[in-house]
């Protein structure tokens, strides 16, 4: 869905909202979340192009917080069902492991939809409210009371793969943001001062775009080149693309790791030596 233009994605979304209920099929779980991933990223894009009406800007934000929302309710349900079980077909534990794997990714992502769109929610990992179970995470995303911070204190206690670190460095991405647009919003106060003779302040990143850094560099270490490629045009990641420190570094990160994972290319009619000199 990454590669797909935004126009054509938009149009397809409008056709598709759910895939066909089988809820005992991994690629029922992969469907809605690369549904909730495109809706998310389609509200984004249309936020910050500034192409839209406010009425369908907060259709798209609403699809997304929704989809995000019926994913995880979704996955979580079932392995609460799962976890009162014995299993003993290798291909139902295939499945609880699949599960498990998915589970921060689709909780990452429905943090992040929840940070951008819900009113209320508050943001910050340090405002948690309560540790969560699985069953009360359930309880109080039915109740719609459940919180972005939340969702990642819980998430803390999961294995994390390299999709789930990339999704927590896109959370902290947005986190970081409001600090860097209050520091512009300083920068523009403290302008005069500056041309008048007073030394410009070393530059450091906001706090959670340095966290945000150090999640996504090591999700791209091991993430296929069409994830390192996607990090140069995810909407989430602009702020991270546009810094003026950190910006060169991903640069530079995401050109050497994609240089190593991709094959060298063949170059026509020229025969490659492999025999030691």
């Amino acid at each position: 869905m990454s590669r797909v233009p935004v126009r054509v994605r938009e149009v397809f979304l409008r056709r598709v909202t759910h895939v066909p209920s089988c809820e005992n099929e991994p690629d029922w779980y992969r469907g809605n979340y690369l549904i909730a991933v495109a809706l998310a990223n389609v509200a984004q894009t249309r936020k910050q192009q500034l192409r839209d009406i406010p009425e369908n800007l907060r259709d798209a934000q609403t699809q997304a917080k929704d989809q995000a929302r019926a994913v995880a309710d979704s996955l979580e349900s079932k392995l609460i069902e799962l976890e009162g079980r014995r299993l003993r077909r290798r291909q139902d534990r295939a499945f609880v492991e699949f599960l498990k794997a998915l589970e921060p990714i689709v909780l990452l992502l429905l943090a992040g939809t929840l940070r951008r769109w819900e009113p209320g929610a508050d943001a910050s990992p340090e405002l948690a409210s309560k540790e969560l179970d699985r069953r009360s995470l359930v309880a109080a995303l039915r109740r719609k009371d459940l919180l972005a911070a939340d969702i990642i204190g819980y998430v803390r206690h999961l294995r994390l793969d390299y999709r789930a670190r990339y999704n927590l460095a896109c959370y902290y991405a947005g986190i970081g943001d409001k600090e860097a647009d209050a520091r512009r919003a300083e920068a523009k106060e403290e302008l005069v001062e500056t041309e008048a003779g007073k030394p410009e302040p070393e530059y450091t990143p906001p706090r959670e775009h340095l966290h945000a850094f150090s999640e996504l560099a090591e999700a791209l270490k091991t993430a296929p080149v069409d994830l390192i490629k996607w990090a140069a045009d995810d909407p989430s990641l602009a702020s991270l693309r546009k810094d003026k420190l950190l910006g060169p570094r991903l640069k530079k990160l995401s050109k050497e790791l994609t240089t190593e994972k991709e094959p060298p290319r063949k170059i026509p009619g020229k025969v490659m030596n492999t025999r030691a000199q």
